[in-house]
């Protein structure tokens, strides 16, 4: 599963391949559990701190994350006399593990609806003409 800002055109032809090119992308998996959508998103950071220093400046990385884990929780409800389905938020965790193995844990508040506004979705009507794996 692919997550992105950007536009819809523009992605699709990465849902081919499990490779990313663009580092706003986030890899994840999701489950469906009854009429609720279970997401896990992860970013892995590319650099680390040094503690080497040339002058004033500190050399390599910027951030002491090694890992962040984005955990959302939505719920599936139909949309009345529409195509469309809406997922509203229920749950918003960020996880971030440091490089010294420690964690914060992060809830975010999703209960006001102008900050966390419900996500629209239709089924997709097309799909590739190959498969990189055997469908079961």
């Amino acid at each position: 599963m692919l997550t992105t800002s950007e536009e819809p055109a523009t992605v699709v032809a990465q849902l081919r391949s499990r490779e990313v090119r663009n580092p706003q992308t986030l890899i994840g998996h999701y489950r469906i559990h009854g009429s609720n959508v279970s997401l896990m998103f992860k970013r892995r950071s590319c650099e680390r701190m040094s503690n080497r220093r040339k002058g004033r400046r500190r050399i390599g990385g910027t951030t002491d994350v090694a890992e962040t884990i984005f955990q959302i929780e939505f719920e599936i409800r139909p949309v009345k006399e529409r195509p469309h389905w809406m997922l509203m938020w229920r749950n918003y965790t960020i996880v971030s593990i440091y490089y010294d193995d420690k964690q914060n844990i992060s809830p975010i508040d999703v209960s006001d609806a102008n900050k966390f506004p419900a996500l629209a979705f239709s089924r997709v009507k097309s799909y590739a003409l190959f498969s990189e794996m055997p469908l079961v």
